[in-house]
């Protein structure tokens, strides 16, 4: 059985008044992938017409085309890119971009890619998973040929509770251009994930035990006291719509130095040595 990984594809970096969708085809065509993938079927069935004028058979009729434009399209389900949803954060945006792969990931291409002169600067996050186990995931950041940040999920493929047990890191916001105002926000939301994946946890089929029939054969239900389970559950429940709120009621405008990333200015301050319990290189 073929294996399939979806990659989920963050550019930061690319300069304002270049056309992401013309860049995206430019990097699809550079590493033999496609984009647009209606528009590739339908030159791909073009050039079928031309062979079969040029053999002296009869031409498609209409339905015979659209028959084999639906087929030429589902026959590059996988391998194809999709321009995605921008990555978006307090009136910062990236582009994002998806594709579907046999066997591998994404990881090669964008590692030789980010070496080019046309990826010069650019930082490429790439979230991947298997379509086929949950618990196979990762997450890797490449600029100038280098890769900055890699992980890998090691979780048990029984696991359903994998974002809790091993969490992807979130390599991305560390080169978004966030200012330390909009990281500490942004992590606070991302505690305010944690509540909801606890409670969306706690109320799953397999915890309750909802989809195992009357008996409840779920390994979790023996082993529960079903009234405190029920009370702990509404307290998460509870907890995560009051910390969504109170989160999204901060503002750390004039709190926060508004510096953007990780100022040259601060650098100096944590290599520099101190005495008397102070910071040490």
């Amino acid at each position: 059985m073929s294996k399939y990984y979806m990659n989920v594809v963050t550019v930061v970096g690319i300069p304002k008044g270049i056309d992401f969708h013309e860049w995206l085809s430019r990097f699809a065509n550079e590493n033999n992938l496609i984009y647009r993938a209606e528009e590739y079927a339908k030159y791909r069935v073009r050039k079928i017409e031309s062979e079969l004028r040029k053999a002296g058979i009869k031409p498609l009729t209409s339905t015979d085309r659209q028959k084999l434009l639906v087929s030429t399209i589902g026959e590059i389900s996988w391998g194809r890119i999709e321009a995605g949803v921008p990555w978006t954060f307090e009136g910062i945006s990236h582009p994002r971009f998806e594709i579907e792969l046999r066997w591998r990931t994404l990881r090669h291409e964008l590692l030789e890619y980010s070496k080019s002169e046309a990826a010069r600067d650019l930082v490429f996050h790439l979230r991947w998973h298997s379509r086929e186990v949950e618990s196979e995931n990762g997450v890797a950041t490449f600029k100038n040929g280098e890769l900055l940040d890699d992980w890998a999920a090691n979780c048990p493929r029984e696991s359903n509770f994998n974002d809790i047990v091993q969490p992807q890191p979130d390599f991305l916001v560390k080169h978004a251009g966030l200012t330390f105002a909009q990281i500490a926000k942004y992590r606070l939301q991302q505690a305010v994930e944690v509540f909801a994946e606890v409670s969306r946890i706690l109320n799953s089929d397999q915890y309750s035990g909802r989809n195992f029939g009357a008996t409840g054969s779920s390994h979790f239900v023996p082993q529960r006291n079903t009234k405190k389970t029920r009370a702990v559950t509404e307290s998460v429940r509870a907890l995560s719509i009051y910390v969504e709120e109170a989160v999204s009621n901060l503002d750390f405008t004039d709190v926060i130095r508004p510096t953007i990333g990780w100022a040259p200015d601060l650098q100096p301050e944590s290599k520099r040595k101190l005495s008397d319990g102070g910071l040490m290189n």
